[in-house]
């Protein structure tokens, strides 16, 4: 039997009952069932610093580990990848977030506000955040180590995450089938299986290292 916990407004329980529910606290050594929205609530409970003021996700699977957060807004945005929390909401479009800046750039996809320019002369690029900003501008300087190894394909990319959805693009030719990969490194591997099937392991490179793209072949 599953028991079924509720919160007032204030965390304290005002309420126990046996309930089947979707939503269950796996946080270590608890097992509780009850809503999303309890959820939310009943986990904080659980966010207590360690003597050193460290905070430690217990969160049963979690792939953080050991690694601590020091400071507890941080692992309350985290536990939200666990609960499915999204409490930032567009008014314009109604889709949620976890993270108010995720949805402050998002908002930017409706205003067309571009506040972050290329620092290079000449180019005036602009672009809604940091990250695409930063993959344009090291167009300026460096090369494009990360090669498209699809046959006849010659396309080239600045940073992983454009080759893998460029990759894409060849669906026609190949099923493409993503896995995280959880070695020592932390990696990502792409698995493509065409006719003859080659496997792409793509490795956690810098800009200064190439992209290690070893190709296997097999006959399937």
């Amino acid at each position: 039997m599953k028991h079924h916990v509720t919160y007032n407004d204030n965390n304290s329980t005002i309420q126990n009952r046996d309930e089947d529910s979707s939503f269950s606290c796996k946080w270590e050594n608890c097992h509780l069932y009850m809503n999303k929205t309890e959820l939310s609530k009943h986990v904080i409970n659980h966010i207590i610093p360690e003597p050193q003021g460290l905070f430690y996700c217990k969160w049963i699977s979690c792939t953080r580990g050991d690694r601590a957060f020091n400071a507890k807004y941080k692992i309350l945005v985290h536990i939200r990848t666990h609960t499915n929390d999204k409490p930032h909401q567009c008014y314009t479009c109604g889709k949620s977030f976890t993270r108010a800046e995720n949805l402050k750039i998002h908002a930017r996809s409706h205003t067309g506000e571009k506040p972050y320019v290329c620092s290079v002369n000449g180019c005036n690029k602009a672009y809604s955040n940091t990250s695409d900003r930063f993959k344009h501008t090291r167009t300026h300087f460096i090369e494009k180590p990360y090669a498209c190894r699809v046959e006849s394909c010659l396309k080239r990319y600045t940073d992983p995450s454009s080759l893998r959805k460029h990759t894409k693009s060849h669906s026609h030719q190949v099923k493409m089938v993503m896995a995280q990969d959880t070695n020592q490194y932390g990696s990502s591997a792409i698995f493509v299986t065409p006719s003859r099937r080659p496997t792409y392991s793509i490795s956690n490179n810098t800009a200064e290292q190439p992209l290690d793209l070893s190709v296997r072949w097999k006959n399937i």
